[in-house]
């Protein structure tokens, strides 16, 4: 994708570790998801979404003790807590992480 241009990548994979490190090495941007990946791609992440299991764990095991739960999916994001934001790497400039830390504050 590199040689045909390709300046950033979002990767949404079940094993992220590996498409990160070759964005990294083919100098293409990218964007991550599930945990911080930063130190697999240092100059080249610019930042993902950080699954926060812990938070689900908690909420669907009070359902299941306080007999609630109900075999649904569960869904959520950043409002619900079960997704945090990844750092910003150093190509993001500080304007563009305010925005995007703004951003997320108004979701919540």
């Amino acid at each position: 994708m590199a040689s045909q241009g390709v300046k950033v990548i979002y990767v949404l994979v079940d094993s992220p570790i590996a498409a990160v490190q070759a964005a990294e090495q083919a100098g293409v941007y990218v964007l991550a998801h599930f945990a911080d990946l930063s130190s697999f791609a240092p100059k080249y992440l610019l930042t993902g979404s950080i699954w926060s299991w812990t938070k689900l764990y908690v909420d669907v095991t009070s359902r299941v003790i306080d007999k609630t739960w109900n075999n649904a999916d569960v869904n959520g994001g950043f409002r619900e807590g079960y997704v945090e934001l990844a750092p910003f790497g150093p190509a993001v400039t500080a304007q563009a992480q305010d925005t995007g830390r703004k951003t997320i504050e108004r979701i919540r």
